[in-house]
Order: C-alpha cells, then sequence, then structure tokens
C-alpha cells in the first residue's frame, strides 16, 4: 500500500474490540503455553513459538489497520502481552524490543519510511536490540559506532543483554556517530555479513529469552535506517516498564491459576484441617485469594499506567 505521507493515519485512531482482537490469539496461547514448562526446564529457545506468533500477525497489533496491523491501542497491547506471559512468561520479554521499534515507528513523523517499516511489521519481520555495553563504561558513554566509509555506513560495536535478537529480522543497535558524536538508532538487519550472535546469557532468568551477546563488524547501515536519537518516542523508558509489568503480572495469574488447579484437585487434607476437602478449607481458601487479590491489582495498576502513557 502506497499511501502518500500526509494520508499516513493516526496511532491514536480508534481501537477494534479487545475481545475481537484476543480473539485472534487465544488459541495460539494456548498453545504456546503446552510447551512453555519443557522449555524452561531443558533451556529451549522458543524459535517455534516465536514463528507461530510472526505468522499470527501478533508483531504488528500496533500497527494501524489502514496497513494491515491489528490497530491496537497501547492498553490492548499491554493485555495481550498479560495474557501471553500467563502462558510463557519468557516470549513477551524477549519481543520487548520489538515492540519498542514498533511504537517509536508510530511516533515518528509521518515520513515514507514510516510507511515502510508498517509494512515490514505487518509481513512479519520482528526487530531486536542492542543496546547495553559493559566494561570500563562511564556514564552515557557509547562504544559502538557508526562511521562513513566511502559513501557507506558501518557499523561496528559489541552489545550484551540484546534480548530477543537472535529471533529478529532486524536489531535496533544503539551507537554514536563518529563525525558528529550524535547518538543514532542503526536498525540492521541479522542475515548480514559482520553480524555475529550468541545464547550466552547466564544471568538469573530469562533461560529463553536469547538475551546473549551480539558483535558487529563493519556492518553495513542503510542511511535511511539510520535513526537520529533525539526523535526516539520520549515515553520509551515507560514502555519499556510496562512490559516488564505485563510480565510480572502475567505470571501472578499463571501462579494463580496454576496452585487453584492443584488445591481443585487434591484430595488428601490433614487431621486438623477445617474442611473435608482442601478446596473448601478456609485457611487455603484465603491463601488463595489474597494471592488472587494482589495479581487482580497489580493488573488494574498495569492498565492504568498503559492508559496513561496512551494518553
Amino acid at each position: 500500500m502506497n499511501l502518500p505521507a500526509r494520508h499516513l493515519p493516526s496511532p491514536h485512531a480508534e481501537a477494534p474490540d479487545y475481545e475481537q482482537l484476543a480473539a485472534r490469539f487465544r488459541p495460539l496461547f494456548a498453545r504456546i503455553a503446552e510447551g512453555a514448562l519443557e522449555r524452561e526446564r531443558t533451556r529451549t529457545l522458543p524459535y517455534a513459538p516465536i514463528a507461530w506468533l510472526k505468522e499470527a500477525g501478533f508483531g504488528a497489533v500496533r500497527v494501524p489497520r489502514e496497513f494491515g496491523g491489528g490497530g491496537a491501542s497501547l492498553p490492548q497491547l499491554v493485555r495481550l502481552l498479560i495474557e501471553l506471559a500467563a502462558a510463557d512468561s519468557n516470549l513477551p520479554q524477549a519481543l520487548r524490543g520489538h515492540f519498542a521499534f514498533v511504537e517509536d515507528r508510530l511516533n515518528a513523523h509521518a515520513s515514507s519510511s514510516q510507511q515502510v517499516w508498517f509494512e515490514r511489521f505487518v509481513a512479519g519481520d520482528l526487530v531486536g536490540n542492542a543496546w547495553t555495553e559493559i566494561g570500563t563504561v562511564k556514564l552515557g558513554e557509547v562504544i559502538t559506532r557508526v562511521s562513513q566509509r566511502e559513501g557507506e555506513w558501518r557499523l561496528n560495536g559489541t552489545k550484551y543483554y540484546s534480548t530477543g535478537s537472535l529471533f529478529a529480522d532486524w536489531i535496533d543497535v544503539y551507537a554514536q556517530r563518529d563525525d558528529t558524536g550524535g547518538d543514532v538508532i542503526a536498525a540492521i538487519r541479522t542475515d548480514q555479513p559482520g553480524v555475529r550472535q550468541s545464547d550466552d546469557w547466564d544471568g538469573f532468568g530469562q533461560r529463553t529469552t536469547a538475551s546473549g551477546t551480539s558483535v558487529f563488524e563493519e556492518v553495513l547501515v542503510e542511511p535511511g535506517n539510520l535513526i537520529d536519537f533525539s526523535t526516539r518516542f520520549t515515553y520509551q523508558t515507560a514502555f519499556y516498564q510496562l512490559v516488564l509489568l505485563a510480565v510480572t503480572t502475567g505470571s501472578g495469574q499463571a501462579a494463580v491459576r496454576d496452585f487453584a488447579q492443584e488445591v481443585k484437585t487434591r484430595t488428601r487434607v490433614y487431621s486438623h484441617g477445617n474442611a473435608s476437602a482442601a478446596s473448601a478449607d478456609p485457611q487455603v481458601q484465603q491463601v488463595v485469594g489474597k494471592a488472587s487479590a494482589f495479581v487482580y491489582a497489580a493488573e488494574a495498576a498495569t492498565l492504568q499506567a498503559a492508559a496513561a502513557a496512551q494518553a
């Protein structure tokens, strides 16, 4: 679709009905949940679930419907991420960088490059991220560089904690220009020469989010994919935290779901119990109810924060 730039739709256009939107993905979420525990136990990266989500158009839910996307509002995206997190908490975390880049393109000034990215998202392209540098890096310092050589932009550097990039078609790299010293975003394809990625994350948690190292050696950056960081969407830090809140809330929902099911099916009771079945014991009910209340409050707070970010 080749709409003139001035006709590009607003990212704040009327959103679709949430239940209709979610109904597209719920059978997929259930399928993802079936293998989540085994993937966690064996540290099996979720390439297949990511492929299912791509095929279903999940990565384009925030793209305006005029471009073939889902047209979801920011609160609706967060609700979907909560449901996905309840199926497998690693997946929304792995897709955090992608949805942040989508959000940035939604906030970009209407231009042909914005349209190009919308079409890529609808085609199924995912974007990973590579921002973090470790070692003797001073506050605000960026070691990764973009330099111009013989009329071409080249990217060089090493990034750590590049969550989700192994699953991505593109990587959103935070770098600095050699000529001006300005901070930029370099969006580069993952399948080109000079890009090396590893699943070497050994920190606590996030066992299957592909949060490893990315190395860039003389990687070509197309001029249209070199974005001035000063134009980055202003609520990006809040957005990143919203995704983490969605992960936490979905994880809590899954925990309540699982141990409530255990209580329902438990046949053995204690001799000093308060009922003939564990599910009828008021002390057990109190514990389950308290956990349910905490999760309900977490979801309410998360969605309220998402509404503020939407505004």
